[in-house]
């Protein structure tokens, strides 16, 4: 053979070389001849599809060519044992599903026209003698909006073997050691990474392994993390659970929403598309009137360590929180726990007024540390697993954080309207809930949107010169405020107008008003006492201009010199009082509860000297 057929046959068996190794990467592991599963029912666990109170679905898995999906159920207080002539039967449908390691039959049941508020003893299987699993137990959600108790743990993913040190043992025992303190709770909700590599079934089977004893009579709402999705893993999630079809085209099962008691929860994938989720979201939200509101996804907006930052999440979500009045978000990721203080356009506000963010930290053996931002209120990095039990009643929402070793991490309670109060925000352990309570009556102040005040956020120059006019019935101006930034299609055109000719505002400069700029407390001790002035038949006061209120305070000479003597008069007359024991706070701004509180005062002071 010449060196030319040699080189030709040498660079054929190269490319036919080329083409196996091709193959190998391209092509997933085949099925292994005699599949996956037994006869016997596996990973069995409990979803929702459709209502909790009325509907539960079941889903299984056996070994390939074991058909015959069948559920069996009947009321616990009617139970006897099976098989029963009383049990209801009804019958599902079988889908193969082809993972990395081999084939499995995948089953698939719905029980429909349950009784809310109902406990169902069940079991599954083919229908052939031997082929059964259980009994088990399951309870369909109450009628009316009663107290439950709900489960939330985050990251339990782990190394692929049973252990509790690093692989899914961890998340069987904590699993274990929750329903033993809450052994009533009604499902579980899981915010992402459940297994650490999606795609890889041998994942999968240690994590059902694990809690194979816990599933059959405890609902899951699951939701898919960065590890969950890794290449096909997604198809691994939604064979293995049936999850509602309500979310946005291209998410179906993967983002959902359902009620359950008084929460309207909804799980969101922020591995997707988070804009078309987005849209959904408003829609889905804004059409609950339950009275609370729940989201669930794995990526934090708003992290614990820079090296987990989600900005795109933050950008894509938090506006529609704060819109839709989101009371509590629930991640993870951050395999640290972390609770948020209010958050309402990305700062921090007083209970009622934004929305809760809470980091899960781990069920599972992974850690990572933390880092200090503001919006920080709790946080927790002790490399030890935890596990939460929320509580919601109608009017509050009671969170339990607690450790492997069963010591408490975190507690905290939200609480909503009591009847009879006017806004959410402002319950009545607020401190000026009265004060705002009694000027929204008289119409002297009123909410930003329906059922919010929003106490602490900053009053603007319209807000408060809008507030001083119905206070003090100034009349109304036939002439149009003389500023340019003013208006006569402005909301507070007519107001700045009256209270110009009353004497009791300037512009911030001689052509401008400024009517957005946020008020300081100190602009407010000047107004306050120029309406004092203009009121008053007389004006018993320090005129001196010897500070000697103003000095007790640390921060005085942050005081600007053209108000120093209106921050004196105003303490005197007792319109205004420090932010705290030792601070006056001039340059800071005033928030809407302290513009009410001080208007309150004015109107106190006047109607004494009347």
């Amino acid at each position: 053979m010449n060196n030319s057929w040699r080189g030709v046959i040498g660079l054929l068996l190269l490319a036919v070389v080329l083409l196996l190794i091709f193959l190998a990467f391209k092509i997933p592991n085949r099925v292994q001849a005699v599949g996956i599963g037994t006869k016997l029912p596996e990973h069995l666990n409990l979803t929702w599809q459709h209502d909790p109170k009325t509907t539960q679905s079941f889903t299984w898995r056996t070994a390939q060519g074991r058909l015959g999906t069948v559920v069996e159920y009947m009321q616990t207080s009617d139970y006897g044992g099976f098989p029963s002539n009383s049990a209801q039967h009804i019958t599902g449908t079988e889908v193969p599903f082809l993972s990395d390691v081999g084939e499995m039959l995948m089953h698939e049941a719905e029980a429909v026209d349950l009784q809310p508020g109902v406990s169902y003893t069940y079991r599954v299987g083919s229908g052939k003698d031997g082929e059964w699993s259980g009994p088990f137990q399951f309870v369909t959600a109450p009628e009316e909006q009663q107290p439950f108790t709900f489960l939330f743990v985050s990251d339990t993913q782990a190394a692929a073997d049973p252990t509790s040190v690093s692989g899914y043992g961890v998340w069987g025992e904590m699993l274990n050691k929750a329903l033993d303190q809450q052994p009533d709770a009604r499902f579980l909700l899981l915010s992402g990474d459940i297994v650490d590599v999606g795609y890889s079934q041998a994942h999968w089977e240690r994590w059902f392994e694990a809690a194979k004893d816990k599933l059959p009579g405890l609902n899951m709402v699951p939701t898919l993390g960065n590890h969950d999705v890794l290449k096909t893993g997604t198809k691994n999630f939604r064979a293995q659970f049936q999850l509602p079809q309500n979310g946005p085209i291209g998410e179906k099962e993967l983002a959902y929403s359902l009620d359950y008691g008084s929460v309207h929860l909804a799980v969101l994938n922020s591995e997707g598309n988070l804009s078309a989720q987005a849209a959904w979201l408003r829609e889905d939200m804004l059409a609950s009137e339950l009275p609370w509101k729940i989201v669930a996804f794995h990526r934090s907006p708003y992290q614990s360590h820079a090296a987990r930052a989600s900005l795109d999440v933050r950008d894509a979500w938090t506006p529609i929180f704060d819109e839709a009045g989101v009371d509590l978000v629930l991640t993870g990721h951050d395999h640290a726990y972390m609770r948020s203080w209010p958050l309402y356009k990305g700062q921090n506000v007083a209970e009622g007024e934004g929305t809760t963010y809470v980091i899960g930290g781990t069920a599972g053996p992974k850690f990572y540390d933390m880092g200090d931002y503001p919006w920080m209120k709790v946080k927790f990095d002790d490399n030890t697993q935890i596990f939460s039990a929320v509580t919601v009643a109608k009017e509050d929402l009671t969170f339990k954080v607690t450790a492997r070793d069963g010591s408490s991490v975190d507690s905290f309670t939200i609480h909503k309207p009591v009847p009879g109060q006017r806004y959410a925000d402002v319950t009545p352990s607020h401190w000026a809930y009265t004060t705002i309570d009694n000027l929204s009556r008289e119409g002297i102040v009123n909410g930003v949107e329906p059922l919010r005040f929003r106490p602490s956020q900053e009053t603007t120059r319209a807000e408060f010169t809008s507030m001083l006019a119905r206070a003090l019935h100034l009349p109304a101006s036939p002439a149009a405020a003389p500023f340019s930034d003013v208006l006569e299609s402005d909301w507070f055109q007519a107001v700045v107008a009256s209270a110009v000719k009353a004497g009791l505002i300037q512009g911030s400069d001689s052509n401008h008003f400024a009517p957005n700029e946020r008020l300081t407390r100190q602009e407010l001790a000047v107004l306050l006492v120029r309406a004092y002035d203009s009121q008053a038949q007389s004006a018993v006061r320090n005129r001196s201009g010897t500070a000697t209120q103003l000095l007790s305070f640390a921060d005085q000479t942050q005081a600007a010199g053209w108000a120093a003597s209106s921050i004196e008069a105003a303490l005197e007359l007792k319109l205004l009082s420090g932010r705290t024991e030792s601070l006056f706070a001039p340059a800071a701004f005033a928030t809407r509860a302290e513009t009410a509180r001080a208007l309150e005062n004015l109107l106190s002071l006047l109607h004494q000297g009347k």
